[in-house]
C-alpha cells in the first residue's frame, strides 16, 4: 500500500470548500503479486499531472478519478498508468453527468476496457495466479426489469 497523495498534512484544510477538499483526495495505489491498482479519488488532472511528473507508478486497474469527470483523467495520467480497466463510479442518472463521454473514450483510446457503475453496477475485481479478472455484477446476475447491454 502506497499513499501517492495528498503530499502532506499541511496541504489539507478541511474547513475548504468542496472543490479545494476534492484536490486533497488520498490516492492509494496497491500492488499485488501480480497486479495493481490505483484509488484516486476526486483528484481532478491537475494533480493527476504532479503524480505523473514525481513518477506514478503503473496500474492493471485504475478507478476514474472524480467519477470518470471531465476535470480528470488528463492524457499523460491515463498513458502512464497503461490500465486494462477503468472503473467510473457513478450513479446511473446522476445530476452531473458522471462519466465524461470524453473521459470514456480517452481510457478506452489507451487500451482500457471502461466501466461505468451507473450502467454495469458492482464490479468485481480479482487477482488470482496471475490472472485478472473483472467482472460486472449487473451483466453477470441481470435482474429482468434492469436489462442493460455492456
Amino acid at each position: 500500500f502506497a499513499f501517492l497523495w495528498p503530499l502532506s498534512e499541511r496541504s489539507i484544510d478541511i474547513h475548504a470548500g468542496t472543490r479545494e477538499r476534492n484536490r486533497n483526495s488520498c490516492v492509494l495505489h496497491i500492488q499485488g503479486a501480480h497486479h495493481a491498482i490505483l484509488l484516486p479519488g476526486d483528484i481532478t488532472a491537475d494533480e493527476e499531472r504532479t503524480l505523473v511528473s514525481r513518477g506514478l507508478p503503473p496500474a492493471d486497474v485504475v478507478l476514474a478519478a472524480h467519477h470518470g469527470s471531465r476535470y480528470s483523467s488528463a492524457a499523460s495520467f491515463v498513458h502512464t498508468l497503461g490500465a486494462s480497466h477503468a472503473i467510473a463510479q457513478a450513479g446511473r442518472w446522476n445530476r452531473y453527468g458522471h462519466p465524461s463521454e470524453l473521459i470514456r473514450q480517452r481510457w478506452q483510446a489507451q487500451g482500457a476496457t471502461f466501466w461505468d457503475t451507473g450502467r454495469h453496477g458492482a464490479m468485481v475485481v480479482r487477482s488470482h495466479r496471475g490472472r485478472l479478472t473483472v467482472q460486472a455484477e449487473r451483466l453477470h446476475n441481470s435482474r429482468y426489469w434492469a436489462a442493460t447491454s455492456p
